[in-house]
């Protein structure tokens, strides 16, 4: 880390810094050696967020030169690793390589023009007694160092595949089995091999800035250039949701996503978003919601419900108004509705206690028809390490089949600090258990789990590396190389001996955080 007056090369611009420990306006200088970028300045000014611990700035950049430009890199020099907690209009994360945090907006700003607000901001908490330097332009008309790190190239085309190409096309249907590589039973497509999904979840889709992805352009862009196969439509119950004014606005998503997806090949999680609460509180919705989409949707291959999020407050079993029998409740009203989809069970505790299934799984209700019955798991990787991954192995061990419907790459507010290593080591670990995942979220929200970065306006698919977030970039990049891996071994792999739960049946093919810290907060 250089020192007080120290001066950084950048390319052919020197760059004169001092290391500052107070929370002032910083405005960085260069000398005129590469009028390319001299050309181009940078002013921080301190936002209302800021106080002793935490640092936010808002972002003010001056292009001076005769000509536009469009994707400005800069840093802001740190003496030691910090963690980005907030970005808005710029992309913004801590580069070791570099020492401190690297900025970037990706708008173009005319010639002779500035650009900034007090909404175009960035903020982070120092460690210790850490300091910062001035911030100043590294670069002009670039890439962002999000795209940089993206190994596949993203053009925002998309491809016209067969039916029998798609996702659904391959497999059909999905039900449970036990296959010989596997301890817990696992999806399955209608040939008796194991199903991947890889999922994709958006946000409350009841709010209006989130509302607007549930497109088939989106989901064909996930399909063809992100490697996902599985959408899951969230339905917040309360918190603006779906007792709470909303129903007709969701009814209609649920539709549209259904379509979308159904028309592509994908899959589809209809998610009941019970978020931070007793889902006895609402159960009567519970029912009129899935007699609803169970009638309808009865005889479509691609469909899997999840009955409750992430309750809290009750227990999986006590014998009385428990998880268990809340389960049991709408299992059987799907049922009794005819289809004989998936479903998914949330556990207590934030989704995180699959463990205490065991001993009382529905799947041994067989006399209730209570088959392709599976649990819930949710996991953000820089909160939930060996803590939730021991529960997850205690269910999965006594043969407790597991989904991941929500996974994060932050902590489990939603925001904080990534850990993309824990994030890579779940992934391994569900994969070596045949356990399936779906990422929290799709939407540009200036937080650290959304896919989209925050100055993407993009809603209808069609993005480029620019327009992810940090998670948005490991995703890809861990989603591509499953699908590629998958394509590659698809003609070499044969069937393995199954034993199903439930006689898989062919439907018609003509209709197409800490450990108690809530997951992601509403915009």
């Amino acid at each position: 880390m250089l020192g007080n007056g120290a001066v950084s090369e950048s390319g052919s611009a020197k760059i004169n810094y001092e290391l500052k420990s107070d929370n002032t306006n910083l405005q960085g200088t260069t000398d005129n050696s590469s009028s390319d970028i001299t050309d181009v300045t940078v002013e921080f000014k301190t936002g209302s967020g800021s106080n002793n611990d935490y640092y936010e700035y808002e972002v003010y950049i001056t292009n001076a030169s005769s000509s536009e430009v469009t994707g400005v890199e800069i840093l802001l020099p740190t003496s030691g690793q910090v963690n980005v907690t907030y970005k808005n209009k710029v992309k913004a994360s801590y580069d070791s390589e570099k020492g401190g945090v690297l900025v970037y907006y990706s708008t173009t700003i005319p010639a002779n023009s500035t650009v900034g607000s007090s909404d175009m901001k960035f903020g982070f908490a120092l460690n210790g007694n850490q300091v910062t330097g001035d911030p100043y332009v590294t670069n002009i008309n670039c890439a962002s160092s999000g795209s940089s790190g993206l190994k596949y190239t993203l053009t925002g085309e998309t491809k016209n595949l067969a039916d029998s190409e798609t996702p659904v096309g391959k497999h059909g249907a999905l039900k449970l089995a036990k296959l010989d590589a596997y301890t817990a039973p696992v999806l399955v497509g209608e040939d008796g091999n194991r199903v991947a999904l890889r999922g994709a979840s958006t946000h409350g889709m009841h709010w209006s800035e989130m509302g607007p992805y549930v497109n088939e352009g989106s989901f064909h862009s996930l399909r063809d250039e992100w490697g996902v196969n599985t959408v899951r439509l969230v339905n917040y119950v309360t918190q603006g949701g779906y007792t709470n004014g909303s129903q007709s606005t969701l009814d209609a998503l649920n539709e549209k996503g259904i379509k979308a997806a159904t028309d592509l090949g994908m899959y589809v999680i209809l998610d009941w978003h019970i978020h931070a609460e007793n889902p006895w509180t609402t159960i009567e919705n519970a029912k009129t919601f899935f007699t609803t989409y169970a009638t309808k949707y009865k005889d479509y291959d691609n469909i899997l419900f999840e009955i409750c999020n992430e309750p809290t407050g009750v227990q999986w079993y006590t014998g009385g108004e428990d998880l268990y029998s809340y389960c049991k409740t709408i299992i059987k009203i799907i049922r009794d509705c005819g289809s004989d989809a998936p479903i998914i069970c949330g556990t207590n505790n934030w989704s995180q206690d699959v463990n205490e299934v065991v001993g009382h799984d529905l799947n041994d209700l067989t006399d209730d028809g209570f088959e392709n019955i599976l649990y819930t798991l949710h996991f953000y990787s820089a909160s939930h390490y060996d803590n939730i991954k021991n529960k997850a192995t205690e269910a999965y061990s006594a043969g407790i089949p597991i989904f991941v419907t929500e996974f994060g790459t932050c902590d489990a507010s939603g925001n904080g600090s990534y850990d993309f290593d824990n994030a890579t080591a779940w992934i391994n670990y569900c994969d070596e258990r045949g356990i399936n995942y779906c990422n929290w979220s799709l939407c540009n929200k200036s937080e650290a789990a959304s896919m989209l970065s925050s100055d993407c306006t993009k809603t209808s698919g069609g993005w480029t590396g620019d327009d992810l977030s940090e998670s948005g970039t490991w995703l890809v990049n861990t989603y591509r190389a499953h699908e590629e891996a998958e394509n590659a071994s698809a003609s070499e792999t044969e069937a393995p001996t199954a034993s199903p739960t439930a006689s898989p049946t062919v439907k018609p093919t003509d209709t197409p955080k800490p450990t108690d810290t809530p997951t992601p907060t509403p915009p």
